[in-house]
């Protein structure tokens, strides 16, 4: 007898358990194979709700290369053939039609074990999934502007997704990111940009404050220059060897015409003066035989006698008598210097 009774249903798992069991010898007729084509298609075709998605054959088709598209095609229009898949024609607006295909019955989601398993370990990169690919329909439906790319954390995201979803991507969503990763190359290299053209105005900057700061230092050794000049000035005819030591203080700060004239003109007035001692002097002379300079700081008979020598050296020695074989005169105005 053909007929089924209520305990022999019940024990197959009514239609939920037929159809999984019908599903399971389908697929295990592709063999190992066929059987990763199987997975890769049921992969697009439900969604990360576990839910059944509607696509069109040849959109699904580009998920695999195009060496094993063929191979693909076959595996695809068994499935169809063994109603695990339902495929119909689908009328765009255009007045082109396009073929779609989907899962034929919402049960198999749940009561196939295979395909429960499947979902489950897709789970995480599902969400994702169904987001890249409602992305990319947009981008391309919006003539791929890249106002519609994601960047950013979106970018991001997806870049680290992709390197660990081990399944294929349409060819539009393949373009959408490639796409968003080259627009991401162009930011990175705006921004590097952007950076080395701070960087290149900030060092410009320092350099013309650089330059500034330096003039300013510079206006200010000129300042103080023309200062010792004009001292020096002051002391032309009463003490030109002043006038000198100015001018020379001058030049080490800033060279300039003024200081080197008035130079000469004060050597002009006669030789500098050697100073070999700023002590207040009593009385100056010389040796008898010419070789020495004296110089007495104190009253005669109070302290001793400097001896000078021409290359600046100084000897005290005792005072010897009145005179000590000394000639003698009187120092100066300036008695501050000798």
């Amino acid at each position: 007898s053909r007929t089924l009774t209520r305990q022999a249903y019940a024990e197959i798992g009514g239609v939920g358990g037929a159809l999984a069991r019908h599903a399971e010898n389908t697929v295990r007729s592709f063999g190992d194979a066929g059987q990763p084509i199987v997975r890769e298609i049921f992969r697009n075709l439900v969604t990360s709700l576990g839910t059944r998605a509607v696509r069109s054959v040849d959109d699904l088709m580009t998920v695999f290369p195009e060496s094993r598209r063929g191979d693909a095609r076959q595996v695809l229009a068994k499935l169809i053939d063994s109603r695990l898949l339902t495929s119909f024609e689908e009328e765009a607006v255009e007045g082109d039609g396009h073929h779609r295909v989907e899962v034929a019955h919402e049960s198999l989601l749940s009561s196939w074990p295979r395909l429960v398993r499947w979902q489950t370990q897709d789970a995480d990169a599902a969400q994702l999934r169904d987001q890249l690919r409602q992305a990319a329909k947009t981008w391309d439906d919006h003539d791929r502007t890249r106002d519609f790319l994601w960047t950013g954390k979106a970018y991001r995201e997806f870049s680290v997704w992709r390197e660990n979803y081990p399944g294929g991507l349409t060819e539009i969503e393949e373009d959408f990111g490639a796409s968003m990763t080259a627009h991401a190359k162009r930011r990175k290299r705006r921004r590097r940009i952007a950076v080395a053209a701070a960087f290149v105005v900030l060092l410009a900057v320092l350099t013309v404050i650089g330059s500034f700061w330096r003039q300013s230092e510079r206006e200010a050794l000129r300042a103080e220059a023309a200062e010792l000049v004009a001292l020096g000035q002051l002391e032309l005819e009463s003490y030109p060897s002043a006038t000198v030591a100015h001018a020379i203080a001058s030049l080490e700060l800033s060279d300039s015409r003024a200081a080197r004239l008035l130079a000469l003109e004060a050597l002009w007035e006669g030789p500098t003066v050697f100073v070999v001692s700023e002590q207040p002097t009593l009385e100056v002379g010389f040796t008898s035989d010419g070789r020495w300079l004296t110089q007495r700081f104190f009253a005669p008979g109070e302290g001793p006698i400097r001896l000078i020598g021409e290359d600046g050296s100084i000897r005290p020695v005792p005072e010897t008598d009145g005179q000590g074989g000394f000639s003698r005169s009187h120092a100066g105005a300036r008695n501050d210097l000798f």
